[in-house]
């Protein structure tokens, strides 16, 4: 129960982890890191609404 908390707290300080995240990769172009609540938040929760809905 506690390995998905554990790999996603170290996503980026262990190299073999499933949770590592992909800092080159631009998810939302023109967005800082506060992308849900900046101005335009309405947009970057569509995209990701889509996504989810894509993945089901």
């Amino acid at each position: 129960m506690g390995k998905p908390i554990f790999q996603a707290g170290s996503a980026n300080i262990n190299p073999w982890t499933e949770a590592k995240v992909d800092t080159e990769n631009v998810a939302i172009p023109g967005r800082g890191h506060c992308l849900t609540i900046d101005a335009g938040w309405r947009e970057v929760a569509d995209t990701a609404l889509a996504f989810a809905h894509r993945s089901l």
